[in-house]
């Protein structure tokens, strides 16, 4: 499988991402073990249009660049089985055709040590985009005082509600856009990224079995009230999409609790990894008050000089 569309040269010649490298890319990512979303599938896929995601192979290794709203672009960690030097060589002179500087995002910090035979650069870290990673006994279990709050808002949904859990199927998926449409309809987007946001987990909602991602929905009278779409990497599940009807009281409190309770049964996870806040402050808070066991941190390396 690594061998498709493998180019052994030095040179990269970037493509476009589609559904038709699902699998080739998936498995490149999973030889990248850090814990962070950026180097998921459900990520690659959500994001490729809005961020302009493209990607090429050199040396066993898969290279993503993006090219962000600021029109310059940047390259991902490479991953996969081959040569990492080689592979940013090959950024290097990717860069130096194109005179453009190098650069590149979403770094694991416990990363960056990797880049420091082959380049000098300036770290700058990125709390607003670094991932809440939680012990997914915690956020199954919620036990203790510091789960206090979590418990009963769960509590209190269950007494006001006759619910049901269940998995997003092909026969079922409709209503579950149904819902999401009406969300949409109901909740108007408050700026551009959260527009965009919104058209990235829709894509991820309505491709969730050919992305192969894991999902899930409330119901409450046989109408969807909440629905979650995530994917298992490793150890970890990696909630990429989580909505929910707010008047039904506990209705995000609940479908966070039973996907994670469902995911912990069926994959044995240690860990679940929810994402950044992109600096939005209410969203800061929601995710503090699940108690995080860490915060993934991820940065830039910019004003690079390469020493190979």
């Amino acid at each position: 499988m690594l061998n498709e569309g493998e180019n052994r040269l030095s040179k990269l010649e970037f493509k476009d991402i589609t559904a038709n490298d699902v699998n080739l890319i998936r498995e490149y990512l999973s030889f990248n073990k850090c814990d962070c979303s950026d180097y998921t599938l459900g990520f690659v896929m959500m994001w490729k249009k809005p961020l302009n995601l493209t990607y090429a192979i050199v040396d066993s290794m898969l290279v993503i660049k993006g090219k962000f709203f600021s029109g310059r672009e940047r390259f991902y960690m490479p991953s996969g089985r081959g040569s990492l030097e080689n592979a940013i060589l090959a950024i290097k002179e990717y860069c130096k055709e194109r005179e453009i500087p190098a650069e590149f995002v979403s770094i694991p910090a416990s990363d960056t040590e990797l880049f420091k035979e082959f380049m000098n650069f300036e770290y700058i870290e990125s709390r607003d985009y670094s991932d809440y990673v939680y012990l997914s006994e915690d956020l199954a279990h919620l036990s203790g005082r510091k789960y206090h709050q979590k418990r009963n808002h769960i509590s209190k949904f269950k007494k006001k509600y006759t619910y049901s859990y269940n998995i997003i199927t092909p026969d079922n998926l409709n209503k579950v856009k149904n819902f999401y449409d009406e969300f949409i309809k109901n909740n108007p987007a408050e700026n551009a990224s959260e527009k965009i946001e919104r058209e990235s987990a829709y894509f991820a909602l309505e491709n969730i079995e050919k992305f192969g991602l894991y999902g899930a929905f409330l119901e409450v009278d046989e109408k969807v009230i909440a629905f979650t779409v995530g994917e298992i990497k490793g150890d970890c599940l990696y909630v990429h999409v989580e909505k929910a009807n707010r008047e039904y009281d506990g209705s995000y409190a609940t479908i966070n609790n039973e996907f994670v309770r469902d995911c912990l049964e069926k994959y044995s996870i240690k860990w679940v990894n929810r994402e950044d806040d992109s600096g939005d402050e209410g969203l800061r808070k929601a995710k503090l008050s699940y108690n995080p066991h860490h915060l993934a941190l991820k940065g830039r390396l910019t004003n690079i000089s390469f020493n190979m």
